[in-house]
């Protein structure tokens, strides 16, 4: 399978453990990846959308 086709898979949330572990080793050696799919301007803006996280 194609790197961005599993990257595409792993946003879809429809990869196995096995498949997110490889797309882990994808990113570490080639963070450029994530940004093909998903630009900065998208990670900001779903950071602006998720909730704010809980202090313990």
């Amino acid at each position: 399978m194609d790197k961005l086709e599993l990257i595409k898979q792993f946003l879809d949330n429809a990869c196995t453990g096995e498949e997110a572990d490889r797309i882990e080793e994808i990113l570490d050696s080639e963070p450029g990846l994530a940004d093909t799919l998903l630009p900065q301007e998208e990670w900001d803006l779903h950071a602006m959308a998720a909730p704010p996280r809980m202090q313990a």
